[in-house]
């Protein structure tokens, strides 16, 4: 600022309309000059040109206008009245003050949006713990718990950042980015990393929970955060699953007390294929009447499912009255170690995972893997290879998309061979079986040969008939030739009986014949045409 003289009375302001001419509401700009410097300040408040009194610098209220722009002008005096009330007292204080005229716009700001700057300067992570510790905050308990895990770690970022406290103004983008670069540090003395894959899940979590403060950091800030790409998972933890055999050997391991109540559960777990929060609220669910179901709503996606009982199931159920034992997921998964590790669940697993930022992998018994969330992995998978289709799992699950679903499908690559070739062994047992089929095929050619004897036997009947029938019209054409009956008539009568009259070259006289017969011919008596 230049170093002239500056008078109180040339310390000015007044309101001027953005578009005067227009006849759409707009917006009303507060306009201070500061020793010939001039600038611009929002009032964030809109009316229509033609309501503006611009002599007195306010809205016009009058009897003429709608109930609406009464409404509307009033809200836009009471806002104007508010911020000529703040510039006099920043005109008082920057002449108290004469040294600071230097920065007499900027002091000009704190005073004119002095509510929405210390809005900004509230503790952003007091208030996102707030919110979701509050009664309207409609989330599940596991996701309430992992999102305030999530801003712990979000707190340690904000310790090294030498300020007093995260504030609405400092998130955006570039804050998130900076974020995830920290994530990828050593985070102990001991120079151990995070995996990508939790660095990826605490991103995501975070752009949840930051864009519901949308109002307070704005909406293209909001807008910026989730469009924001969290890494990409490097290497994914490899999940172990349970065959049918270790489930069994896990529920004929001797237990008491608390330990068999959560074997139980878990065991249960494994054949209906639910979720451990699906689990503790198994009680609220119906059993069919022929007691070969049971239906249950999920409490994660507020999703009704129909899950068929196995005999295991329910003894399970029965045993307990249908009112099964409910434990703390950090309680069942500690004890479930132990159970396993008793009941001799030793077979070694391959473990692939990321340790300081490079993937290792081990030979680890399986009970030290065993979890509340195998269950539900070991029951897809297992369906899996017992060759049925994913779509009816998913029906059973709740699983709502196919990329959901492949996170649970953890079918090995020899697993895949085995099933093949079990399909395989079907396809040749099938093949044998029409085989089989075909060689008694084969065998009905004895039956055949039947049909054949018949057919020759009717045949030969057939032609005893027409012996019969020859003979009888041998006798019919003597009765008739001793009736003097003339040769011409004889020979149509023969005609009718299906015969026919031929001539013999040989011997000059008449023969009778079948009509059908070729080679073989009937002779009957000769003629003698003199007669």
């Amino acid at each position: 600022m230049n170093n002239g003289q500056v008078f109180f009375s040339e310390i000015k302001a007044y309101f001027n309309l953005r578009k005067p001419k227009g006849d759409k509401p707009t917006n009303i700009y507060l306009v201070v000059r500061i020793g010939g410097v001039q600038k611009k300040y929002v009032t964030g408040v809109k009316v229509y040109p033609a309501q503006w009194n611009m002599a007195k610098q306010e809205a016009i209220l009058n009897h003429r206008l709608t109930e609406l722009d009464l409404y509307n002008n009033v809200i836009v005096n009471n806002r104007l009245d508010e911020l000529r009330l703040r510039f006099l007292d920043f005109k008082c204080y920057i002449c108290n003050n004469p040294k600071l005229l230097d920065k007499a716009h900027t002091i000009m700001k704190e005073y004119l949006y002095r509510d929405e700057i210390m809005e900004k300067k509230e503790n952003a992570l007091i208030w996102y713990r707030k919110a979701v510790d509050a009664p309207s905050c409609n989330i599940a308990d596991a996701t309430k718990q992992n999102y305030i895990t999530k801003l712990k770690i979000l707190e340690g970022y904000v310790r090294t950042l030498n300020v007093d406290y995260l504030t609405f103004d400092m998130i955006n983008a570039r804050f998130l980015k900076e974020f995830q670069d920290w994530l990828f540090m050593p985070y102990d003395d001991k120079g151990n990393i995070r995996s990508t894959r939790t660095i990826h899940n605490t991103i995501v979590a975070i752009k949840t929970i930051l864009c519901w403060a949308d109002e307070k950091i704005g909406k293209e800030v909001c807008r910026e955060i989730k469009e924001f790409k969290p890494t990409k998972v490097r290497q994914e933890k490899t999940k172990v699953v349970l065959t049918d055999e270790e489930i069994t050997q896990l529920y004929k391991a001797k237990l008491t007390g608390k330990q068999k109540e959560i074997r139980d559960v878990f065991i249960l777990q494994c054949e209906m294929g639910q979720r451990f929060s699906d689990m503790c609220n198994l009680n609220n669910g119906k059993l069919s009447e022929d007691g070969n179901t049971y239906t249950i709503v999920q409490q994660k996606t507020m999703q009704q499912v129909t899950i068929p009982l196995s005999d295991v199931a329910k003894q399970i159920l029965s045993s307990y009255n249908y009112n099964m034992p409910v434990y703390l997921l950090d309680i069942t998964d500690k004890e479930l170690k132990k159970i396993a590790k008793e009941a001799g669940l030793n077979r070694e697993v391959l473990i692939t995972k990321e340790e300081k930022g490079r993937p290792v992998t081990n030979r680890e018994p399986l009970w030290k893997h065993i979890s509340s969330h195998l269950a539900r992995r070991s029951f897809v998978t297992n369906w899996l290879k017992a060759g049925l289709d994913s779509h009816i799992i998913k029906g059973v699950t709740g699983h709502k998309t196919e990329e959901a679903f492949k996170r649970y499908d953890k079918v090995s690559s020899e697993d895949a061979a085995q099933v093949m070739l079990k399909a395989q062994k079907k396809n040749v047992e099938s093949s044998l079986q029409l085989k089989e089929h075909e060689l008694t095929i084969q065998e009905a050619d004895v039956f055949a040969t039947t049909i054949s004897t018949l057919q020759k036997t009717y045949k030969q009947d057939v032609e005893k008939v027409k012996e019969q029938r020859l003979d009888d019209t041998l006798n019919m054409v003597a009765s008739l030739m001793e009736d003097n009956v003339d040769t011409h008539s004889i020979a149509k009568a023969v005609e009718k009986a299906d015969f026919r009259v031929s001539i013999d070259n040989g011997s000059m006289g008449s023969i009778i014949m079948r009509k059908d017969t070729k080679k073989r011919q009937v002779k009957f008596e000769k003629t003698d045409e003199a007669e």
